[in-house]
């Protein structure tokens, strides 16, 4: 699509105004020389902090040189993409560090997908070595023979077990930190703008993830913006809390390595916890935190219950994103938090690296939708119609990214044909532009000017709990199980936080079957949460799904469910049972029902707890956990009691 804009001269005078946002950023050097300043200026400062080990910057220099080194001798050229699995320990972050400074790209991997997810991406992203913390290699047995170089990220003493390089099944590397000092210093690698710094996969509508490439100078221009606006010193403590494989931890990782700051990775118990978490928060220090709307929500509201979680003196500011905000939550978080902590609420799709755009909250606004602002730093945003034309300010129509921070390609050349375009601009001029598919449209706000709002999708694409799914690819996982039909998913929820797939099938076809095979195929995040079989899809007058019609059978079909095994009993039973009902938008729950496997999810759980104890019974999520179903959790609270 090149697309000709023959809009009034004031719509282009507004989005003309709107997209002056140039402005020049050192990137001399590169990433690599900018972390190794910090490491010059700070190296007996704390780096990371994860899993109960603490690097400082000398340390992490080191083992990653260690690292980058074993990949140099190994045959990895510049230029090459690198697996480096993506658990909670310190062994990651020397990797990604150790791929970059060899010249290299990095794909974060969880060693939890399924087999199948797993070996697309190493295919589809041609990676040449794979790096794994010490306790992961017995879980890529399967890796295929074309991937010789395979590094484990250990720790222990300063034996360099590298084997004979022959490949095969082996693991050819054992990479031990350094007890006598650094290893081999590696060659230097020149700055290349446009070589590729990480590939994240995302959901994608085909039935296969898409690879999004990013280049270093996208990179670049999106840290120093992020380290600017939010003033990232040395001194300071950044949360660490998304996963490897989601690109929000991009802006939660380098931000704190180019300034000497240190990371901390959120341990998993306080990550499920939202009560543990502001705990978490105060005694770790933490100054930056980086959180989904959804999680913020928790957060707001466990403060809201205890006001003994409410003192936050350290944290500047809150990075905020994923789904609409709304101004009377802000306002109510404002008013009951002790904290000097700004909120930022942004906006921004992987394929424009982490982020696009921004609006710092004002405290005092009070009501309404917040906006998703303007653009970052070298950034520009259009609007257009169903034609291609830009939208007039106030109409709404489909949001183009265009500017510094534009992914190079996906991996499928389909799939980038079909996203990344071109569009035409008065004066001859050309973008290349990527399509959101979000809808948007740009208004006048008195005081602060033009600024962009959110108004949905335009596809089957959603988020969930801040990850993005597309509906189709999970629909493409249930068909393919033996015996289904036909398969569609609905979001439920408000704010979604539930994805319930419905499906037709031959005979007695147990939902617990459809669930085992989707949780082959895909990633945890994006599996369904409930799975109801029914007879027949509604159709609308043109033969399609009516989503409509759907949703409000399987409501139906919800509500006069009958629970599996005996009704609760004791009154204890009963209050859990009639909150589990509540949250999880059923009638009826079992005393023998696990809640993950009637719809709950991790959110949710944290919301069961904090209705529970709103009424009394002291619980946290893991509990919920642990103890899965109505009766478990009564005895636990029995037992608790005693």
């Amino acid at each position: 699509m090149n697309t000709q804009l023959n809009d009034p001269a004031s719509t282009w005078t507004a989005w003309s105004e709107f997209n002056r946002t140039d402005r020049r950023f050192p990137f001399e050097g590169g990433l690599i020389a900018w972390i190794e300043a910090a490491v010059a200026a700070h190296p007996d400062r704390p780096a990371v902090y994860a899993g109960g080990v603490a690097l400082t910057y000398r340390e992490l220099d080191e083992r990653s040189d260690r690292v980058s080194d074993f990949l140099r001798r190994s045959g990895v050229e510049p230029g090459s993409i690198v697996a480096v699995t993506a658990g909670r320990t310190v062994h990651p972050y020397v990797g990604l560090l150790a791929v970059l400074k060899s010249g290299c790209g990095y794909v974060p991997v969880d060693v939890s997908d399924p087999v199948s997810r797993l070996e697309f991406i190493l295919e589809d992203a041609g990676v040449v070595a794979v790096l794994a913390a010490s306790d992961e290699p017995g879980r890529l047995d399967w890796l295929p023979d074309g991937i010789a170089v395979r590094g484990v990220l250990d720790s222990g003493d300063d034996n360099d077990n590298d084997g004979d390089g022959s490949g095969g099944r082996r693991w050819t590397g054992t990479l031990r930190p350094v007890a006598g000092g650094p290893g081999p210093r590696r060659p230097a690698v020149p700055y290349d703008p446009e070589r590729t710094c990480y590939i994240i996969y995302t959901s994608g509508t085909t039935g296969r993830p898409k690879g999004v490439r990013i280049s270093e100078h996208s990179l670049l221009n999106f840290v120093h913006w992020f380290v600017s606006r939010h003033e990232v010193l040395a001194a300071d403590r950044l949360c660490q809390n998304a996963p490897l494989t989601f690109d929000p931890s991009v802006q939660q990782i380098f931000p704190a390595w180019v300034t000497g700051a240190c990371l901390l990775a959120l341990p998993p118990a306080e990550l499920q916890d939202p009560f543990a978490m502001l705990g978490w928060l105060r005694r770790e220090r933490i100054t930056h935190l980086d959180v989904v709307t959804a999680h913020w929500h928790h957060l707001r509201e466990a403060a809201d219950q205890d006001p003994a979680l409410r003192d936050l003196p350290d944290l500047r500011w809150i990075i905020i994103g994923g789904e609409t905000l709304h101004y009377h939550h802000t306002r109510h978080w404002h008013g009951i938090m002790r904290s000097p902590a700004l909120l930022n609420n942004i906006y921004g799709p992987t394929e424009a690296t982490v982020n696009a755009t921004e609006v710092v909250v004002d405290p005092a606004a009070d009501s309404g939708q917040i906006p998703i602002g303007v653009p970052l730093p070298n950034y520009r945003m259009y609007v257009v119609d169903g034609e291609g034309a830009l939208c007039a300010p106030g109409a709404t129509g489909e949001l183009l990214i265009a500017g510094d921070g534009l992914a190079q390609r996906y991996q499928s050349a389909a799939a980038t044909e079909a996203a990344f375009t071109e569009l035409a601009l008065p004066g001859g001029a050309v973008e290349r532009v990527y399509r959101s598919g979000d809808l948007a449209r740009l208004i006048d706000i008195p005081s602060h000017g033009w600024m962009l709002e959110f108004q949905g999708r335009v596809d089957s694409q959603v988020k969930i709990r801040g990850f993005r799914i597309e509906l189709e690819e999970v629909e493409g996982a249930a068909k393919s199980c033996p015996q289904v039909r036909d398969a569609a998913v609905l979001v439920r929820g408000t704010p979604p936080d539930q994805l319930l797939c419905c499906f037709v099938a031959d005979g007695d076809h147990d939902p617990a079957v459809v669930r085992a095979h989707v949780s082959r195929l895909l990633s945890a995040y994006q599996v369904p949460n409930l799975y109801l079989r029914v007879d027949g899809f509604p159709l609308t007058r043109n033969g399609k799904l009516d989503r409509a019609g759907l949703a409000a059978l399987a409501e139906e079909q919800l509500g006069a469910r009958v629970p599996a095994g005996r009704l609760p009993e004791s009154p204890v039973e009963k209050q859990l049972a009639e909150v589990w009902a509540s949250v999880l938008g059923l009638t009826h729950i079992g005393a023998e029902e696990d809640f993950f496997t009637i719809g709950g999810t991790s959110l949710l759980a944290m919301t069961v707890v904090k209705r529970l104890r709103a009424q009394g019974l002291r619980l946290d999520p893991a509990t919920v956990f642990e103890c899965p179903t109505v009766a478990r959790l009564a005895a636990h609270c029995a037992a608790a009691a005693l």
